[in-house]
This record gives structure tokens, C-alpha cells and sequence, in this order.
């Protein structure tokens, strides 16, 4: 079981990295982007498909966990909303206690209350993004891209097809 976790786990982080490089590519031709409409760009994609995550997860899988020690996709979720505002702060240059901000007390368990979060502290962070590079920024970008993974390892390990994986309408 262990082993299988495993595939899925770096079969999802390839999939992550086979999507931004794909995007690259497709803007090969065109006027190469600042670092800072990159940044902007992989931030909103990102957050975009977290998103639909959010939406999307069936409510009996919210709390599912395949190990005790292992986050559910309602924690993944608080924790990608916790990164966010953590983001959010440094950026503006506030002081964040980030132990508080990312635990757990607090945090919304119902559905609409967790997409409005995520939604809006992922929005703030493209404004700031936009307004001013920060590159602090790449390193949480990717540390939200391994969480997407991670929840596409749980929606595989629970037999759902992630919406990015679905067949275009």
C-alpha cells in the first residue's frame, strides 16, 4: 500500500511539473514574461484548479485520511488557506505567527466558508503578486503545488478522476 501511495504521490508531483512546463512551451513564441507575470500566471493556474478542488471534493471524502498521521483534504485545504495568508502577510510585511496560523483552531468545516477562504486569500495574493514581485513567492508557490498533489493522491487513492484529469466538454 505504502509502495502504491508512493507512485501516485510522484505520479501527481509529474503531472504538476508536466503542466507548467507544458504551459511554458506553449508561450515559447510569443514576447517572454517577467519573472514577476510568470509568478503571477503559475499562482493563478495553481490556485484556480485548488479551487476547483475545493468545490469539487465529495462531502463523505472531506475528512478522509489514508493514514492517522496523514491531513485530510479539509486540512489540506485549511493548510493551503493558511499558506496563503501567510504569503499575504509577508508580502505586505506584517508579522505573521505562523504557528497559530497554521494550526488548525479556527479553521471553517463548511464547504462554501472554505472556498470563499481560499478563493479570497488566493486573490489577495495575485494583487499583491501584481503590484509587487516578491520572490519569496516561488517558494511558496511550490510548497501550494505539492499540496495539490497531495490531493491528487487522495482523490486517486480513492478511485476519483481529478478534475484537471477529467476529458475537456
Amino acid at each position: 500500500m505504502r509502495k502504491q501511495l508512493w507512485v501516485l504521490f510522484v505520479l501527481a508531483v509529474f503531472l504538476v511539473l508536466l503542466a507548467h512546463f507544458t504551459l511554458g512551451q506553449a508561450q515559447k513564441d510569443a514576447a517572454p514574461l517577467t519573472a514577476q507575470q510568470q509568478l503571477l500566471q503559475n499562482w493563478n493556474y495553481l490556485q484556480n484548479k485548488l479551487v476547483v478542488i475545493a468545490k469539487d471534493v465529495p462531502d463523505d471524502k472531506m475528512d478522509y485520511r489514508p493514514h492517522p498521521d496523514a491531513r485530510s483534504f479539509r486540512e489540506e485545504l485549511w493548510h493551503l488557506i493558511a499558506n496563503n495568508q501567510y504569503a499575504a502577510a509577508l508580502m505586505k510585511g506584517e508579522k505573521v505567527d505562523a504557528a497559530k496560523l497554521f494550526s488548525n483552531e479556527g479553521k471553517p468545516t463548511d464547504r462554501a466558508e472554505i472556498v470563499r477562504e481560499l478563493e479570497s486569500s488566493g486573490q489577495e495574493c495575485s494583487a499583491l503578486i501584481e503590484k509587487n514581485f516578491d520572490s519569496r513567492m516561488i517558494g511558496l508557490l511550490e510548497h501550494a503545488g505539492e499540496h495539490y498533489g497531495k490531493l491528487v493522491t487522495l482523490y486517486r487513492i480513492n478511485g476519483i478522476v481529478p478534475p484537471a484529469s477529467r476529458p475537456k466538454k
